[in-house]
């Protein structure tokens, strides 16, 4: 079967020019000969309109029309005339074919297939900024870290560390799957200082732990518009909107990470379908569901005429329009014919 993609030449360096060019690369695989095309093509099995009609007149056998978005009164009309005069309105979104169909749309003639994804986008990892000292007493209760590192997978975080004495810790996070990098170089304060405040704005979390009344690279954070994972005491109790997320207990920290980690899952897992194949396969689906009721619909061939048939019995039998002798002067007529039965 041969399907051909009709899109004008001014929209292929576009987003519409990517998505013919996506599609014709995954039907194949699908059993189609795929042509692009600035008009409709007469011998097409399908014809398939990627934005709108563009005033275009659509063509025998099958032919459906790609609708973006609606957003002017003028769109609406267009894109209700385009749902009339083709087989099916592929909206990109359900709303939208929800929309055509209250303003008037036949609901048999209007569906919806999501946008494909190109391959290729990795997620980064989320940024947990540390700045803080490890002391020998554990004031700052890095064993939650560490018992964390133990129990989770980490792999979805990256770890920001800036003091001394995490050298072992950062190993213990690797091993949880987490990227670390580490400066604990704090002969240069000032030096040091600046360095943290620099990086600052790139996390997308500071973590503190210690209940020695907070931590002053809290007010950096903050000031940066970063969330925060911290103690609820101290004067972080006085900072309005300040702590994100309070962590007093183990159960606290593990719950926090875990969340915030399952929140991304979700984001990515919302996109993971959104394959050109499936694109591909949906648009084919709708396809052959439509050439099998138009074959369905079509005259069947005359039976001989009996030699006892009277002549004002005679059978009148127009040609089908998939016929090879259905021409372009046979398409005038007929859709004239189909648009005048609705």
């Amino acid at each position: 079967m041969r399907c051909n993609l009709v899109l004008g030449a001014y929209y292929r360096d576009w987003m519409m020019g990517k998505i013919m060019r996506r599609l014709a690369e995954a039907l194949p695989a699908l059993g189609w000969t795929v042509t692009i095309s600035e008009t409709p093509d007469f011998a097409a099995d399908v014809n398939h309109f990627l934005l709108y009609l563009e005033g275009q007149v659509p063509c025998p056998l099958v032919a459906t029309v790609g609708i973006t978005h609606v957003d002017t009164e003028s769109k609406k009309k267009q894109v209700l005339l385009a749902a009339e005069q083709t087989d099916l309105a592929i909206c990109m979104s359900r709303e939208t074919a929800q929309y055509l169909v209250s303003e008037g749309a036949d609901p048999s003639k209007v569906c919806s297939v999501r946008p494909a994804l190109d391959p290729g986008i990795s997620p980064r990892r989320i940024v947990i900024g540390i700045a803080t000292k490890r002391y020998r007493d554990g004031r700052k209760r890095e064993e939650l870290l560490a018992r964390l590192a133990g129990e989770i997978d980490l792999s979805a975080f990256a770890f920001e560390i800036f003091g001394e004495g995490w050298s072992s810790f950062a190993q213990r996070l690797r091993k949880a799957g987490a990227e670390v990098s580490l400066a604990e170089d704090c002969d240069d304060f000032e030096g040091g200082y600046a360095r943290v405040r620099q990086r600052v704005p790139f996390f997308d979390y500071y973590l503190y732990l210690g209940f020695d009344e907070g931590s002053l690279g809290t007010l950096d954070a903050l000031a940066a518009g970063v969330k925060t994972i911290i103690t609820p005491q101290g004067f972080h109790l006085d900072l309005d909107h300040g702590i994100t997320h309070p962590v007093s207990s183990y159960e606290d920290l593990k719950s926090v990470f875990e969340s915030i980690r399952d929140e991304r899952e979700e984001r990515i897992a919302a996109v993971r379908p959104l394959t050109w194949q499936r694109y591909a396969e949906e648009h084919d689906r709708l396809w052959r569901r439509l050439l099998d009721r138009r074959r369905d619909r079509m005259p069947r061939a005359p039976q001989e005429e009996s030699a006892t048939a009277s002549a004002g019995q005679q059978a009148r039998v127009e040609t089908p329009i998939s016929s090879p002798a259905a021409g372009r002067s046979s398409w005038g007529g007929w859709l004239a014919r189909r648009f005048r039965a609705g």
